[in-house]
């Protein structure tokens, strides 16, 4: 080990001073010494000093002495050094710890819970408000139902840029449409719009979707385009990470031939149905209404939703906490 650090019996390029002149301009190489000469025989076998001061002789185990240059002490280079965050994490001390809860660099996902309604007369579209970027909640008060037209609207659910690119995109085309036309496109136009650029391309969008609109033809409808491509005709459809929660609920609870209020009703209940039980979920609840009449929007505050099982009630202050008492003990 000795006879390698300091370079006996080994050309300068093969030293450990040669190796890092190689590797890093920090260390400039250096041509032979006496320690690349082979050592003579009258060399004597005890260290003393010479005339050079920097220049020593050494003694080794099995062989004679040689002499060595010593070389001014560099700090290693930075690429040798151990990192410590993999190998020994304990180590570091508590600020330098890198967070482990929130990741900024996540895209932006809007989470969701979506949902449109067909009643007697039109179309009653929801949704809540929350947008995430990993953990961290980066919008709670976004607007995810977007205007393509003056009759059509577009619930978004997944990424929040792959659903606005493609709403934009929609929008285009759209107008360019009813100037072709000198009239008004209808929902199913919109939506097989819709349709065509998620499928064509499904390997690169992370977003579903949900269409809902009125025209003098079809009257109200509701077209479901989840990821992949696929379009559905439906009653009623949902989607985001909260529609899991209100499937059941919104089989049992739907009915043909509803009026206005109790669809709007139906849709406020049930975003805030998901709201309670999907992290993903909250904020507040935006509804648009679409019929004959034109498009009225709604706008329910998170504090004036229903509370639902397992959902502390929200007090005023922290004062109200500390006036309540201890609670009473469990009987077991």
């Amino acid at each position: 080990l000795k006879a390698f650090f300091l370079g006996a019996q080994r050309p300068a390029t093969q030293s450990l001073w040669g190796y890092l002149a190689i590797v890093s301009p920090r260390y400039p190489a250096r041509g032979p010494t006496v320690a690349d000469k082979p050592p003579s025989s009258s060399s004597p076998t005890r260290r003393e000093e010479v005339e050079d001061p920097k220049i020593y002789k050494v003694e080794e185990e099995g062989a004679q002495g040689h002499q060595a240059r010593a070389s001014p002490v560099h700090p290693p280079p930075l690429s040798l050094l151990v990192d410590l965050s993999r190998t020994a994490p304990a180590l570091l001390p508590p600020a330098m710890d890198p967070p482990h809860d929130v990741n900024l660099n996540a895209a932006h996902s809007m989470g969701t819970t979506i949902i449109g309604v067909t009643y007697d007369g039109g179309v009653v579209l929801g949704a809540d408000s929350r947008t995430s970027t990993g953990m961290y909640v980066a919008n709670r008060a976004s607007d995810k139902i977007t205007q393509l037209t003056d009759n059509v609207y577009v619930c978004r659910s997944g990424s929040a840029a792959d659903s606005q690119i493609v709403s934009d995109y929609v929008r285009y085309f759209l107008h360019q449409h009813t100037i072709q036309l000198c009239q008004p496109s209808t929902v199913k136009v919109a939506a097989n719009l819709i349709r065509l650029l998620s499928y064509q391309n499904k390997n690169m969008l992370e977003t579903g979707l949900i269409v809902g609109g009125w025209d003098k033809y079809d009257g109200g409808q509701i077209y479901s385009v989840p990821l992949g491509g696929t379009i559905l005709k439906q009653p009623f459809a949902v989607g985001g990470s909260g529609s899991t929660y209100i499937l059941g609920f919104m089989d049992q609870a739907w009915k043909d031939g509803m009026s206005h209020d109790e669809a709007e009703k139906l849709v406020v209940k049930a975003v805030s149905l998901a709201i309670a039980r999907d992290g993903a979920s909250g904020g507040v609840v935006r509804t648009v209404t679409i019929d004959a009449d034109g498009v009225t929007k709604n706008f329910y505050t998170g504090d004036s939703l229903s509370l639902w099982h397992e959902e502390l009630e929200p007090k005023n202050s922290l004062l109200d906490l500390l006036s309540a008492g201890s609670p009473e003990p469990m009987s077991t």
